[in-house]
């Protein structure tokens, strides 16, 4: 088959803009998937009870993203609608960048890697909206698509050239601030690769990932979650000599090859590109940095947390297979087809693994709503339902769940809010008090947080009255 009817940036273009159209068609049809899952239930119920911005762990990133809903809200929009805003904002956040980079940097190769980069290994994340590691992958392309332009690589002694690229990295300080870990990676990488390791503004460039680093973690705040995951590193004497034997470590090999395995096929497929090209050196450096990855994912995670934890990290191979498939893509002497056809075929795979994992999400939601029934069979809309009756493969994560329940169920019935809160025997006996008729119990981690009295009427019907038990 010949391509000769369209050429390399037509086709690069035609298939960025469509796997975005893709995207936003998947947050219009999940939307409800993507906002009622853990964190992403708990920041779209604060924004509906606060009508402001929710920001948590000085991720500022989430800006860009929560303008859309609070638009809606104050246009009197109604609760789907809302959500519906909340959950497209994010692909559109995605789509702009696409569009600066595709056609105001005219870097129409890092633009379609960035739809590939964000497809191979968000599985989890895809589901729970809100998550900042993938606001922040796809902010790093401004950076990766600017420094990639053949106008940087030829003119990178150019004033302007660099102190763009500068703002660029510092933009990304908004984000989660693992990004700095890959970003040192992708420079390493991008140095060898393109021949650079002479030439001193290349290395001015690589300086501006430390010069971000320090300003993250000396100048702005950081909180505590933060640096509980930075004390891992005072472990790494312990776990490195039972690196191989180490829970995450194992986990992670297991759940690439159960959820990201096509990813990772076609990231040795931009090895072997490699080869082909004769870069070894290059190969060595991608190979080598991703290893480097994986260590530092174990070391912060060798506790062993759960999964949706995990895959903020897990987030990143993908970055790690993006930028090295962008290098190939961008540099390879093959006909269309070779370097097309990969690109065309992963796409294609990778939205048709996200839509078959939203099954799983709806069936989840149904799940925790038939967790209401009792109750509601009896005139009750609230429950305590017991963590040791409960399908944790389903459930997840319990700490949120009565923020999901409420939402959804309203979702299913304007008139008939519900919510359920999942509890153990000790919680019952010296936190909760289910004869309090005006207590909503949200998150575990603060009970009394918000009021019965307190929820917006306006979006929620849930009935005044003490909490349904079962035990």
């Amino acid at each position: 088959m010949s391509l000769d009817f369209i050429n390399e940036k037509q086709f690069s273009l035609l298939l960025g803009h469509l796997g975005m159209i893709v995207f936003l068609f998947f947050g219009f049809y999940f939307y409800q998937e993507r906002l009622l899952l853990i964190d992403a239930s708990y920041y779209t119920y604060n924004i509906l009870h606060e009508e402001t911005f929710f920001i948590a762990h000085n991720r500022y990133i989430n800006y860009f993203n929560q303008w859309l809903p609070l638009l809606l809200m104050k246009m009197g929009v109604g609760l789907k609608g809302v959500l519906i805003g909340y959950s497209v904002s994010f692909i559109l956040f995605y789509y702009a960048v696409f569009a600066i980079v595709a056609h105001v940097f005219k870097n129409h190769k890092a633009g379609l890697f960035l739809v590939i980069t964000l497809l191979l290994s968000c599985r989890f994340k895809h589901y729970m909206a809100v998550t900042e590691t993938t606001n922040t992958l796809a902010l790093s392309f401004l950076f990766i698509g600017w420094v990639t332009r053949d106008q940087y690589l030829k003119k990178m002694h150019e004033r302007k050239e660099w102190f763009v690229a500068l703002g660029l990295m510092l933009i990304l300080l908004l984000g989660h601030p693992i990004i700095f870990l890959p970003m040192m990676s992708f420079l390493a990488f991008y140095i060898v690769f393109y021949k650079q390791m002479n030439n001193k503004y290349a290395w001015l460039t690589f300086s501006f990932v430390l010069i971000a680093m320090l300003l993250r973690y000396k100048v702005l705040p950081s909180s505590g979650y933060e640096q509980n995951k930075m004390a891992a590193f005072e472990k790494t004497g312990e776990i490195l000599p039972e690196f191989f034997n180490n829970w995450t470590y194992n986990h992670l090999k297991e759940y690439t090859m159960m959820h990201f395995k096509w990813g990772y096929y076609f990231y040795l497929l931009t090895l072997l590109g490699l080869l082909y090209m004769r870069r070894f050196l290059s190969a060595l450096v991608s190979v080598g940095t991703l290893c480097c990855f994986v260590v530092v994912v174990v070391i912060i995670y060798y506790k062993g947390e759960s999964v949706n934890m995990l895959e903020s990290y897990y987030t990143y191979f993908g970055y790690f297979w993006g930028f090295t498939a962008l290098a190939v893509f961008s540099q390879i002497k093959a006909p269309k087809m070779v370097r097309f056809a990969p690109v065309a075929i992963i796409l294609m795979l990778s939205f048709r693994s996200l839509f078959l994992h939203g099954a799983f999400f709806t069936e989840r939601l149904e799940y925790l709503y038939s967790l209401t029934e009792e109750a509601a069979k009896n005139g009750s809309s609230k429950t305590l339902f017991p963590k040791k009756k409960m399908q944790w493969n389903t459930v997840i994560v319990p700490w949120s769940v009565s923020f999901t329940t409420l939402i959804y169920s309203t979702l299913k019935d304007p008139e008939d809010s519900r919510t359920v809160y999942l509890y153990d025997a000790n919680e019952l006996e010296k936190k909760i008090n289910e004869e309090d008729d005006q207590l909503f119990l949200g998150a575990t981690f603060n009970l009394k947080q918000f009021k019965e009295k307190d929820i917006p009427k306006h979006y929620f019907s849930l009935q005044k009255g003490k909490y349904y038990l079962i035990k």
